[in-house]
């Protein structure tokens, strides 16, 4: 499922993403510590969906933003203390592939919002701010 969001095709992409809210919203998934979150799944969905947003400098799948927000915001919500904590940080070294002190600093412009609109402008924010670090790095130096 993770690697159907990770995929290039939209169709295959979109259906990982539903079928992790199919999952949370039937069986409670993202609230499952062993079997999503305590094992790294939370985190590597975290990336995916991240990565949709554009967060990883390839904007292609941007038209997927709703279903990667609601797997966000579905995973976030569960435990914002932990999210902000750990997998946030975790997340943006990854995707955003810089220092944990850029991670720190990119945390910090992401607040701590813990209602639905003001966590989305943010991530989305966020996603922004991890584009153009990665544009940066790869676009030559004039």
């Amino acid at each position: 499922m993770l690697t159907a969001v990770r995929g290039t095709e939209l169709g295959t992409c979109r259906a990982g993403l539903l079928s992790l809210e199919t999952l949370n919203a039937s069986r409670k998934l993202y609230k499952r510590e062993a079997s999503f979150r305590g094992c790294g799944a939370a985190e590597q969905a975290l990336v995916a969906a991240l990565g949709v947003l554009g967060g990883a400098g390839d904007a292609s799948r941007s038209s997927l933003g709703d279903e990667a927000d609601a797997v966000i915001w579905g995973i976030a919500s569960v435990d914002f203390a932990s999210f902000y904590k750990q997998a946030l940080p975790a997340v943006i070294v990854e995707v955003g592939k810089c220092s944990a002190d850029d991670a720190r600093a990119l945390c910090a412009g992401f607040g701590n919002a813990t209602d639905r609109p003001s966590f989305l402008t943010a991530l989305h924010a966020l996603a922004n701010d991890l584009a153009f670090l990665h544009a940066r790095r790869s676009s030559p130096v004039l």
